[in-house]
This record gives C-alpha cells, structure tokens and sequence, in this order.
C-alpha cells in the first residue's frame, strides 16, 4: 500500500515539474508586415509558415539530410501585419515559409534582409516583400526548331537572379504561338531560349531577349525565334 502510494505521489510531482517546464518557457514570436515593395502597397492574405529545420545523416556515406515541420501559421492581414507564436525545440533551426503561386493571381515572396537566423524566445522581426507578377505575352513565330523541345523560360537579371519555376516547352518544328511567363515588376529580366542538339541533345544552344518591366498587368511582346540561327 505504502509503495503504491509512493509510485502516485512521484507520477503527481513529475506532471508538476512537466507543466511548470511547459508554462515557464518563454514563446519565440516572429512579426513583421508583407507588403509589395514595388507597388508600395500592403500584400494581405498570404499564407506564413513557421518552419523547424534539423540537420541528420543518412545510410549512405553518412549524407547528411535535412526536414522539416511546420511549428505555426498564419495569414497576413488587410495590412499586411502577420504574427507568429511557438516554443523552441532546441536541436531545430528557424525560418520563414510561403505559399507560392505561378500565377498573376497569386503571391510571390522573399524575406527583405534576411541575414539573421531566427532567435529562439525572443520578437523577432521579418518583413516581407510579397508581389503579384505581372505578366509577359510572348507572341512567336518559332522557326526549325528540328530537335525538340524549345525551352523558354525567365528570370531576373543580373541583380537577385530570380527565376520563377516556370517554363514552356515547345515541340512543333514550326508555328506561330502564344506563351505566357510571369515577371517581377519594375525589374531588370532576361527571357531564356534553349534548345538542344547532337546525338543525346548534348550540344546546347541559347539565345538570350532583355527587357524591362514596370507596374503594367501584361508586357506584350513579339519576337520571330529560329532554332538555326542560336
């Protein structure tokens, strides 16, 4: 009876210490504001992950790999301000996380001066630049494009060098088409033109369209694109 009693008393006294560890911890919170720096406009309704990442090894040649979990979320408000609350683990490392869309209804976003890592109990503040994409109308009469696929594609250039995930391929040897890319406003961007040859599509060649966009909803251009000519 009286080891019985001993057993509930300790099981009792280690819930407590349990709740006291859990309570006294302090909560790390991330806050900041989204917002589309070139518009100058706030970015509500984008959706912000917490993220934990851990460093491990796997079985083959002791690789080291990384994973993830999603510690808190939340949706930026119709100002774009955004809180985030959660309690350290402490063999993880923090960070942000968005949902992105390819597409002009959706949101593309970056950390602005993300330099510092994430402090565990502490207000840490990120803001975020979060932007629709305007969108590029190429119109092209594509030309002996003999070895298929044509690859098209875009990104910023030269300064973040940001590409967006997105490409189209081309496979009629010739014809006049449509593609549509999305593109960072007011921003430096060069459109990519591959296309493979040889025997393994092994010999590459690439033509290179500069341009500049603004704060338009669509940049419409044309080009007449031959293969031959790269």
């Amino acid at each position: 009876m009286r080891s019985g009693l001993l057993i509930s008393i300790f099981i009792c006294w280690l819930g407590i210490l349990s709740c006291t560890d859990s309570e006294d911890q302090i909560p790390t919170i991330i806050e900041g504001k989204a917002r589309d720096v070139s518009r100058n406009i706030p970015s509500p309704d984008l959706k912000i992950y917490a993220e934990g990442y851990s460093i491990g090894s796997t079985n083959i040649g002791g690789l080291a790999g990384i994973s993830s979990i999603i510690v808190d979320s939340t949706v930026s408000d119709v100002s774009g301000n955004f809180e985030l609350i959660f309690n350290e683990k402490s063999d993880l490392i923090y960070g942000l996380s968005f949902d992105f869309f390819a597409d002009k209804f959706g949101y593309y976003a970056d950390v602005i001066d993300d330099t510092l890592r994430i402090i565990p109990g502490m207000v840490n503040t990120r803001n975020i630049d979060a932007w629709k994409p305007i969108i590029i109308q190429l119109n092209l009469n594509i030309l002996n494009n003999d070895d298929p696929n044509l690859l098209i594609s875009n990104q910023t250039w030269p300064e973040d060098n940001y590409f967006f995930g997105s490409a189209v391929f081309i496979q009629e040897r010739e014809i006049d088409t449509t593609v549509y890319l999305p593109a960072k406003p007011n921003s430096e961007h060069r459109i990519r033109f591959n296309y493979n040859t040889g025997a393994n599509n092994e010999i590459y060649h690439t033509r290179y369209e500069f341009l500049t966009t603004e704060l338009q909803d669509t940049l419409k251009l044309d080009f007449i694109i031959d293969c031959s000519s790269f």
